[in-house]
């Protein structure tokens, strides 16, 4: 009985120290887990997170990227080249006669029509400040002829008061008259220079005034001659980078003027830009293509890789708007500085896929990186126009192009006023090209 009771005190005892025991470790086991498994678990959330910031940085050092190459690879130049230009520009002023960048070369000289257009705007200053010289003399030829007219007043006063007086005063008033008069001889002789600078300035006036009837003659003959040189034009307007919020409003605009135009298009599967692809098409503007990333590194990078994005362009535009573009331009121009490849090679590709590809050979200069104002991006569209019977006009209908977006409606009334004859782009359209198709074997 004894030995039982010894037994059961011994298990009583044993048994609790042997669970405590197996309990420790168990937690040890837990914890060491724990930390094992903490950290692990921290550094997938850590990497998750900066894989994602990575991506952020990626896309703002592209669109930053991508916005200052627009400026200097749309017009063929190199980014130094424009941060150059721009700080020469900003020391001399706009209105400095410097070499300036066009969408095709940098370090052009003006040609003799920028110079004597220039030549003549100063000229209709000079001009202007001549008349307004004229106009303060003539202000001041009233109070010479007031003068005049109040001493005659005060003589007619003089005499009438003379005949009404007595007869015994009149022999003091003659002598007093007398004395008048010869101060108003006096006075007389010495008005006649006055007279004779009146004289002066008004052949100067009468001279100046045939001048400026001369020049606004001639103004008038070149702009008819001009206007005349508009008839026999064709005018090819195009927009690339779109379709966004600004496709929209030029789209309304080109329907209230009646007038087509080429949308060179980037890819999106936004259904709002859908709905502007089919609306292009719809309205009977041509839809070319403009490739889908408009990313230069992933396009240019090989042969392979431009085909992919050229066929991903194509399905897409053909899936939403059931047409088939025969036109194409190359982010850049054909003559970019971007591509690490040779050109050559994509433009065999498009000869092979029966397409043409265009350049442009006038711009608003809405892509230069120069802040031009409305008047100054019509003013360059019409001097394009006027020495070229065909003109492609290179314009943007992407974000941040509201300038062109404003000046649409003015530049249009300019061309068709002057009638020339503005045209929506086909495969049949002359070949505008910076690397020409004929070089490539």
């Amino acid at each position: 009985m004894q030995e039982n009771m010894d037994k059961s005190t011994y298990r009583i005892n044993i048994i609790p120290e042997d669970i405590k025991e197996r309990k420790r470790k168990t937690a040890l086991i837990v914890i060491l887990l724990l930390l094992t498994l903490i950290p692990t678990i921290l550094c997938i959330i850590l990497g998750i997170r900066l894989g994602k910031l990575n991506n952020q940085v990626e896309k703002l050092v592209y669109n930053n990227k991508y916005k200052f190459e627009q400026y200097a690879n749309a017009s063929g130049t190199t980014n130094s080249n424009s941060e150059l230009l721009n700080f020469v520009k900003k020391i001399l002023g706009k209105d400095s006669n410097i070499a300036y960048v066009d969408e095709f070369d940098i370090g052009r000289i003006p040609n003799q029509s920028e110079i004597s257009d220039k030549d003549n705007v100063s000229s209709d200053q000079e001009g202007k400040t001549e008349k307004d010289n004229t106009y303060k003399d003539s202000d001041k030829e009233p109070d010479n002829k007031n003068n005049i007219n109040k001493d005659k007043d005060n003589k007619s006063s003089d005499s009438k008061k003379s005949n009404n007086e007595d007869a015994d005063t009149k022999d003091a008033k003659k002598d007093k008259s007398d004395i008048k008069e010869k101060d108003s001889d006096k006075d007389i002789t010495q008005k006649p220079p006055e007279k004779t600078d009146n004289k002066d300035q008004k052949k100067e006036e009468s001279n100046k005034d045939n001048k400026d009837k001369k020049d606004k003659e001639d103004i008038s003959k070149e702009e008819k001659e001009s206007e005349a040189n508009f008839k026999n034009k064709k005018v090819y307007l195009t927009f690339d980078d779109g379709p966004t919020y600004n496709t929209d409003k030029i789209l309304d605009i080109l329907a209230e003027y009646n007038v087509k135009a080429t949308f060179f298009v980037i890819g999106s599967t936004d259904e709002v830009d859908k709905e502007r692809y089919r609306r292009i098409v719809n309205e009977g503007h041509t839809l070319g293509m403009h490739s889908y990333s408009h990313d230069y590194n992933k396009i240019y990078n090989s042969l392979e890789d431009f085909d992919k994005d050229f066929t991903k362009l194509m399905k897409l535009l053909y899936d939403t708007t059931g047409y088939t573009p025969t036109i194409y331009r190359f982010p850049g121009g054909s003559l970019n500085h971007v591509s690490k490849s040779d050109m050559k090679i994509f433009i065999k590709y498009l000869i092979e896929k029966e397409m043409n590809y265009y350049d442009w050979n006038v711009v608003n200069g809405d892509a230069e990186g120069v802040d031009y104002t409305e008047e100054e991006m019509i003013d360059k569209v019409l001097e394009g126009v006027a020495s070229k019977k065909t003109s492609i006009v290179l314009m943007h209908d992407g974000h941040g192009k509201e300038k062109t977006v404003a000046s649409l409606p003015k530049l249009l009334e300019a061309l068709i006023s002057r009638g020339a004859e503005i045209l929506p782009m086909d495969e049949n359209v002359p070949l505008i090209q910076q690397i020409k198709v004929s070089s490539v074997d």
